[in-house]
């Protein structure tokens, strides 16, 4: 009895705003339907977005929040900027050192990978030997024995 009473509820929500208001008219059209669906989908999106933390007041504030950081960020690259571009002695020394450190971390990286390519492992199984570098994404190569 109570599901009946439910939908006669919501059926009176809808229905007013809907059908025309004839006396005895129970049946809605294919314009009212559409009418009826489009405003479900309606309230089923606004609820859903609510219940997700998704008002318009927390959108606004996630936005201005977005654009100060985006203002934070970019007054840092300028402000690093204008560091390191100075016209004076300590702006060329600073530039020097940038430009000699990062030749030597490049320098120090492929020496590393050097190092790594010249380690292998090798293990016998059996008759045959395979050989790779010990990393699990390396196919193992089977070794050629001179016999």
């Amino acid at each position: 009895m109570s599901s009946s009473r439910d939908g006669n509820r919501a059926r009176a929500r809808f229905v007013p705003r809907l059908v025309a208001n004839r006396p005895g008219e129970t049946h809605m059209g294919y314009g009212q339907f559409e009418q009826a669906y489009d405003l479900i989908q309606d309230q089923l999106v606004k609820q859903t977005m609510v219940k997700n933390g998704f008002t318009k007041a927390n959108l606004i504030f996630l936005l201005l929040y977005a654009i100060f950081l985006l203002m934070l960020i970019f007054v840092f690259i300028f402000v690093g900027i204008a560091a390191f571009t100075g016209g004076g002695t300590l702006g060329a020394i600073i530039n020097s050192l940038l430009a000699a450190g990062s030749g030597i971390a490049l320098n120090l990286k492929k020496e590393d990978k050097e190092k790594e390519a010249e380690t292998s492992v090798a293990v016998k199984i059996g008759d045959e030997e395979y050989v790779g570098g010990g990393s699990k994404d390396e196919e193992p190569v089977i070794a050629q024995t001179d016999e």
